[in-house]
């Protein structure tokens, strides 16, 4: 599938319009456009300007499926701010939040509306969403054959999404938590936002964690830039191939593009427990790891014999029972058929008893065979 994807549209239907249309023409054909972001304007005069637009008898070049709204001006441009529609033909509003799987198959999960008390200006309305939203639409990550969407809309951006990131966002943005938690556990494919009037393109993250979970697919993160910007290089249209996940290959797609970078976005409460429960198995082995070298340490570093003397001996000389003895032993000079050297009681140290194997060995020191310019 091909889909268009633009940004805050703001009431700037026909230039949308026009826009859509040369590229479908030019570079289609494409199945649909994705807005994220304000669809219509924060003005006074918004559904006055819809109403004008409407007498037109637009018609819609694609199918356009829209979000919102994110002020109290949009929403009365909405039928019903809580359950999707068409506004007119083909420019579908999808609803408050949910999943909607399109003709083809492609899985889209949305969320309209900013978080409830981000702002002076969203501490309550029909513009935005409540904790009980963000609840309903990640339950859809409880089912048992859930794998990810393929697509995830909001108007926020997800906090933190910067990090890990090998370039920086163009502008500072805090982002919201919800959004964040929303796109851990619904693991979408891509993830398109608007809001802050930049395109921005972050390389892509994964959904597990390395050598601790098994391999998912990653995720892609973009915010698209206002329709009708003069800036070329700030993009406010994005065309990308997408095929649904559900008619994939698994190898295909779990495939880890090379600049791949770690899961920016913050554990669930959930996977905050699994993860502490990882690093406690982990720091246990640690601890039983240097707890065995300490054991051998001291017996490297030389402890006193019976007799009150320090040994001698060094890594090559402990107990043949040991890994770090077998290679300390080939390190050394000769083999040690008996251990190592000890100290008789108040008596001088024991002769050591050459291994007689060596005089085979052609690398060996000790032996007539050495072959010297082979060392």
């Amino acid at each position: 599938m091909r889909v268009l994807v633009c940004g805050d549209v703001r009431g700037q239907f026909t230039t949308l319009f026009n826009r859509v249309n040369t590229v479908n023409k030019k570079n289609g054909p494409f199945q649909m456009v994705l807005c994220v972001g304000s669809f219509f304007s924060s003005s006074p005069n918004s559904k006055k300007e819809w109403g004008e637009f409407l007498a037109s008898s637009p018609t819609a070049p694609l199918p356009i499926y829209i979000i919102g709204p994110n002020s109290p001006e949009e929403a009365v441009c909405y039928p019903n701010v809580n359950a999707g529609g068409d506004l007119l033909p083909d420019v579908t509003f999808l609803g408050r939040q949910g999943v909607y799987t399109t003709p083809e198959g492609l899985t889209l999960a949305f969320l309209s509306g900013v978080e409830a008390g981000s702002s002076s200006q969203s501490a309550s309305g029909s513009h935005v969403y409540q904790k009980s939203d963000v609840e309903s639409l990640a339950a859809n990550s409880q089912a048992a054959d859930f794998a990810g969407v393929d697509i995830l809309m909001t108007s926020e951006w997800p906090q933190n999404i910067q990090k890990f990131a090998t370039t920086a966002p163009p502008v500072a943005s805090r982002g919201s938590a919800s959004v964040s938690q929303l796109a851990r556990l619904l693991q979408p494919r891509y993830h398109f936002a608007a809001g802050l009037d930049v395109f921005y393109e972050r390389a892509p993250y994964r959904n597990h964690q390395i050598l601790v979970e098994s391999p998912r697919h990653v995720s892609r993160f973009l915010s698209i830039a206002n329709v009708g910007n003069p800036d070329k290089k700030n993009r406010w249209i994005y065309a990308f191939q997408i095929t649904p996940m559900s008619k994939m290959e698994k190898t295909e797609l779990l495939k880890q593009p090379d600049m791949s970078t770690e899961s920016p976005l913050a554990f669930t409460p959930t996977q905050q427990d699994a993860e502490k429960e990882r690093q406690k198995a982990a720091a246990a082995a640690d601890s039983g790891r240097q707890q065995f070298f300490f054991d051998m340490s001291a017996s490297q570093r030389g402890g006193r014999g019976r007799g009150g003397h320090r040994g001698r001996g060094r890594g090559r000389d402990h107990d043949r029972g040991s890994g770090d003895n077998e290679r300390g032993a080939h390190a050394g000079r000769g083999h040690y058929r008996d251990g190592p050297p000890h100290h008789h009681d108040g008596g001088p140290p024991a002769k050591r008893q050459f291994d007689d194997r060596g005089q085979d060995c052609w690398f060996c020191l000790g032996s007539a065979k050495v072959e010297k310019h082979l060392i």
